[in-house]
């Protein structure tokens, strides 16, 4: 998991002129509102590093289990939100468009290709942990609890 620093003002010292910081913070506004593509990129990118982290957890928890004897009949399925993220995990043509996500994308796709993985989509709501993160209506969580052999008290 990827962790952010959390900004705080207990930490360091205020600024004498906050123009730089000004500046800085308005040019990112400013490309945010004008240019979503540049946020719909970065989204993406995010969601491929996600799916190359589950692989890589996937991939030692598969490794340990072969280390104690037990062998996996199927392939590792992991499930994705995002048709982006699937696409560019199953088609290594898509390799120019993402120089910046690079080596996740040749771990991936590396796995994908031996037959060791498949990336399958899966609707946003039709994610079981959506009921545990999310804020749903009563049907949703109903749906999920159904699907998890849940009962609503």
């Amino acid at each position: 998991m990827v962790s952010f620093p959390t900004l705080t003002s207990l930490v360091g010292s205020p600024l004498v002129d906050g123009t730089k910081y000004k500046q800085i913070f308005g040019s990112l506004q400013y490309l945010c509102l004008t240019k979503p593509d540049i946020a719909f990129v970065v989204d993406n990118a995010t969601e491929y590093r996600s799916l190359a982290n589950a692989t890589s957890e996937l991939t030692l928890f598969h490794s340990l289990l072969d280390e104690i004897g037990v062998k996996l009949k199927s392939t590792l399925v992991i499930w994705c939100d995002n048709s982006s993220t699937m696409s560019l995990a199953t088609n290594p043509v898509l390799h120019a468009h993402v120089k910046h996500v690079e080596l996740d994308l040749h771990f991936v796709q590396d796995k994908v290709l031996s037959g060791q993985l498949q990336v399958n989509y899966m609707h946003g709501n039709d994610q079981i942990a959506n009921a545990l993160i999310k804020p749903l209506t009563i049907e949703a969580v109903s749906h999920c609890c159904n699907d998890l052999n849940m009962i609503l008290l």
